[in-house]
């Protein structure tokens, strides 16, 4: 059988994951029970509750491609924007940014409302912000 090409990587090829600030964690699960009852931040955001683990690992996940990346970039310039629009920013095939939609909306970061036959999609401020605040204070907890 061929080796994929280099930029394919297959889940067996991924390290596990382990927060760089507990050397001794093993495991995703360790890292949460580490960290307390998976729960990420402070209640501040608006009233928001705080981001659990999962939560901020599946914004962090849906952040981690640059087409994904650049639809957050479109999107937050917009008011609304439909996939059709998406796809002529882009020289990738409609289902393709579907896909990256799909990933965006489970993550909370993206919207989406009905409008006849389309979908109009739009940035979810409130997920980001509470995204951004979990950083923030994660960031803020490892400083001197």
């Amino acid at each position: 059988m061929p080796s994929p090409p280099p930029d394919v990587i297959h889940a067996s090829d991924r390290a596990p994951v382990v927060d760089r600030f507990d050397a001794t964690a093993d495991s995703t699960q360790e890292v949460g029970a580490a960290m307390g009852p998976n729960v990420a931040g402070p209640p501040d955001v608006a009233g928001s509750p705080p981001l659990s683990l999962d939560e901020a690992a599946a914004v962090g996940r849906a952040l981690g491609h640059p087409v994904r990346l650049r639809i957050l970039t479109i999107l937050g310039g917009r008011d609304e924007c439909f996939c059709g629009d998406l796809c002529r920013e882009f020289d990738l095939a409609q289902s393709t940014i579907s896909q990256h939609l799909k990933v965006l909306r489970e993550a909370g970061l993206v919207n989406a409302t009905p409008c006849g036959t389309a979908m109009g999609y739009c940035i979810d401020g409130s997920r980001v912000d509470r995204y951004r605040h979990w950083l923030q204070g994660m960031v803020a907890s490892r400083l001197p």
